[in-house]
């Protein structure tokens, strides 16, 4: 029954808003009329008797509500006895630190532990340093048998015109959860997001367009947040997506960044294999301080890229792949990364147990888009030398920091630079391959050892293009 009296009241309260924020009490105002159902000083009054008269699916509302909340209306009409659907006008709904006001109510198909449908209009919640207005609240399908979160069922909740008043406004368009419940890959979606940051000497704000979330499920997400101790992880049954639409980011009224889209996509396991996959598209960083002195320099109007990449886990062989990594700044180039573990456990994970994680191969590369062109011509223009110069020159800085010549030096990687540096290549790929997987507690080891100890135990290899 706790359950059900929680979302009961989130009727009203839209959905267990949290209004209170750790921040230093505000100057005492003056006395106030008590919030129904508590005194000024949050202690609860003596419960008034319900009407004699009350319809029984009022009484039903009431009996899941809970003695910790008070229900009083102005009006409360049938509208059909057969299905016990009820209206109620000038509903106040009040619970210890929060209370909501209901123009009008509509509930149907109560029970003792379910709520077949109910509508609202005109909702203010108060509670805490905020206040909350909802336009129209749509619910259908809640239901709870028991008191584990696991069995909470729901079909459907919706919000319109959403206005969150106080230290950080809000307004949203439209929120939206479908499809709650063990087994159910649940849907959420919020549409519309506006929110104003204000703190000292700087005021943002950050607008989105379109949030969905979808493939999660209660059931499992619970068990997943408290698992039995030595408990295996616990494998996704549903495909889960999320998707961000047009967000954007401005302070002191100039937008200083925005994003096109966000896609965060995992597969449910399939034969011990976790799969996943994530793109960012037309991220967007506009010319501010600490980056407009060098986009200016570089000829850039705005930093302008995508990222994409692709994860797989095999928890038989207990292996992680980050199969690729790829950061694109448009008009500048492509960073590539992929790299191989072997001994991935959760135990592993959690106690960062260095020697039980071990490298079995990574790769790096980069391709270039006219980065380094403008930072060559950048630098010859301010030292007033030819290009061609600057290449020899880095050419055999880069040499001389790898050791060439002096025997210890791996020969491929040296080799591999000094083309991209001249010039003679757009493309220059790094990897490290050791003869067997390396714990990583040794990897910084054969780094301090030396180039030649680098090639011995990581086994690095280069190729230009």
């Amino acid at each position: 029954m706790r359950w059900i009296r929680v979302m009961a009241l989130a009727v009203g309260l839209a959905g267990g808003l949290a209004f209170a924020q750790e921040k230093p009490p505000p100057l005492e105002p003056p006395a106030a009329a008590p919030t129904p159902g508590f005194d000024k000083f949050g202690e609860p009054l003596p419960a008034a008797p319900p009407p004699v008269d009350e319809l029984p699916a009022v009484a039903r509302f009431r009996a899941l509500l809970g003695h910790a909340a008070t229900l009083t209306y102005r009006a409360a009409e049938p509208i059909d006895p057969a299905t016990g659907s009820v209206r109620l006008l000038g509903v106040v709904l009040a619970r210890e630190g929060g209370k909501a006001a209901i123009e009008e109510l509509t509930l149907d198909g109560l029970g003792e532990d379910r709520i077949g449908a109910a509508s609202a209009r005109e909702v203010t919640v108060t509670g805490g340093d905020g206040v909350l207005r909802i336009a129209r609240l749509d619910l259908r399908g809640l239901a709870a048998p028991g008191q584990a979160p696991q069995a909470l069922m729901l079909d459907s909740l919706r919000l319109e015109t959403l206005t969150l008043e106080g230290d950080m406004p809000v307004a949203l368009a439209e929120a939206v959860l479908e499809d709650v419940g063990r087994g159910r890959p649940a849907r959420a979606s919020l549409s519309g997001l506006d929110l104003l940051l204000q703190e000292p000497g700087m005021t943002g704000r950050l607008r989105i367009g379109r949030v969905g979330l979808r493939g999660i499920d209660l059931g499992d997400l619970v068990d997943a947040m408290d698992p039995p101790p030595g408990a295996p992880l616990a494998e996704a049954r549903h495909p889960v997506l999320l998707e961000l639409e047009q967000a954007s980011v401005a302070t002191e009224g100039r937008e200083v960044g925005s994003l096109g889209t966000l896609r965060l996509e995992a597969q449910p396991t399939t034969n011990g294999v976790d799969a996943g996959r994530l793109a960012l598209r037309d991220l967007r960083i506009e010319p501010v301080p600490p980056i407009e002195d060098w986009l200016r320099r570089f000829g850039y109007p705005a930093l302008l890229g995508d990222l994409t990449g692709e994860v797989r886990f095999d928890r038989t062989r207990q292996r992680l792949d980050l199969v690729s990594l790829a950061l694109a700044g448009r008009e500048m180039g492509v960073l590539g990364l992929s790299f191989a573990l072997e001994g991935v456990t959760p135990e592993a994970m959690e106690q960062q147990d260095w020697e039980a994680l071990r490298l079995a191969g990574v790769t790096l590369r980069y391709l270039d888009q006219s980065l380094y062109g403008r930072a060559l011509r950048d630098q010859a223009r301010r030292l007033r030398q030819p290009e061609q110069r600057l290449r020899e020159q880095w050419a055999g800085q880069a040499a001389a920091a790898l050791g060439a010549g002096s025997g210890r030096a791996p020969a491929p990687v040296a080799a591999a630079l000094q083309r991209f540096l001249r010039g003679e290549a757009k493309e220059v790929e790094i990897s490290a391959r050791p003869p067997q997987p390396l714990p990583l507690g040794q990897v910084p080891a054969a780094f301090l050892g030396g180039p030649a100890e680098m090639q011995r135990v990581l086994g690095l290899g280069a190729v230009a293009r």
